[in-house]
């Protein structure tokens, strides 16, 4: 579900990581039907859609028994979980063939997800006390466990680009850019919860505070791009294709909070992390100020966080170990020049 403040926030800085501009050149670039940005001209575009985040399970729960058999009855994966997206871009001309770029995005997805622990005549069923001993049904006692989990994903770019006319021994691609930028974003997780017993036996509800930070810079290439599959599209339709691709280094902060009825515990930990994407972009041009995109960004993330908590069965304390991840985001975006004269012209 939408939340108007994360929404507002997002457009405020800026919004837009998922964005394929129009080269910012005074040149006419000769390939035929290829939309270019008048130097002197700014460009806003904003666009809302759907957004996916491939998290780790939290697996908060535990089975045991005298064997020793132990296992994670609760699993909360986000593999299917979609949820909105909003972002948006400003473009700046500054020079002859320089431009400055301000963006950012935001997405949330939310879930609620309820699993049982089936115990046996030999087996209880547990849920972790973070550092103490596990809280434990009687033997034989199903349990059942309620998830609500919710997740903010955003972040706030600042680049320059430098453009080209062409890329050299790649006819398919024109009006190419290359380009420089810091970047900050946040994963933020907030997690609840409750366990019962079937006959409804209040078992506690754990809570859960997961924030990432990451600090870094990238670089990215791109452009527009005609393909001869394209070319019919673009003829009869007016479609054009733009891309981008990027890669870049970044350093993470974690803070983790959890809390469960007379116990809490906090955590931190720092590391580095690789961030690397691709944005592709369907553009149709209406008049000469405006045009509609559909873009999809689909972008790997190498370090999050994925919790380990303690289990006094086996002596294992509660750690923030690490895993990687996919994001994907795919909006529908309006451009609009901001100066009085025509942004577009072919």
């Amino acid at each position: 579900m939408l939340r108007i403040g994360h929404i507002t926030a997002g457009l405020i800085g800026a919004v837009a990581l998922a964005g394929v501009a129009y080269p910012a050149s005074a040149q006419d670039y000769s390939m035929p039907g290829v939309a270019t940005t008048k130097v002197g001209e700014a460009e806003l575009s904003i666009g809302g859609g759907l957004s996916r985040l491939d998290l780790p399970d939290i697996r908060f729960g535990y089975r045991s028994g005298p064997s020793g058999n132990r296992e994670y009855p609760n699993s909360n994966g986000f593999e299917d979980e979609f949820g909105g997206a909003v972002s948006g871009e400003l473009l700046v001309p500054w020079g002859a063939s320089t431009a400055i770029a301000l963006g950012g995005f935001w997405s949330g997805i939310d879930q609620e997800k309820g699993v049982r622990c089936a115990a046996s005549a030999a087996q209880s069923c547990e849920a972790s006390n973070l550092t103490g001993a596990n809280a434990t049904t009687p033997v034989g006692v199903d349990l059942r466990e309620r998830t609500k989990r919710d997740v903010d994903h955003w972040g706030t770019q600042l680049e320059g680009r430098y453009y080209m006319e062409g890329t050299p021994g790649v006819p398919i691609i024109n009006a190419t850019y290359v380009a420089l930028g810091g970047d900050i974003r946040e994963i933020n997780q907030d997690t609840s919860i409750n366990f019962r017993t079937l006959s409804g036996i209040n078992g506690g509800t754990y809570n859960e505070s997961l924030d990432t930070s990451y600090y870094g810079a990238y670089l990215a290439i791109g452009g527009d791009y005609e393909l001869p599959i394209f070319q019919n599209f673009r003829s009869g339709l007016g479609l054009e294709a733009g891309f981008k691709a990027y890669a870049g280094v970044y350093g993470v902060d974690t803070d983790y909070q959890g809390r469960v009825p007379g116990n809490s515990l906090g955590l931190s930990t720092d590391d580095t992390a690789f961030i690397g994407g691709l944005t592709l972009e369907t553009r149709k041009q209406f008049t000469p100020r405006t045009s509609v995109s559909l873009m999809s960004t689909y972008e790997y993330i190498s370090w999050v966080p994925e919790m380990q908590y303690s289990n006094s069965n086996t002596g294992d304390v509660t750690r923030i170990d690490d895993t990687d991840a996919f994001a994907s985001r795919t909006m529908l975006r309006l451009n609009i020049g901001l100066g009085p004269e025509g942004l577009y012209y072919e």
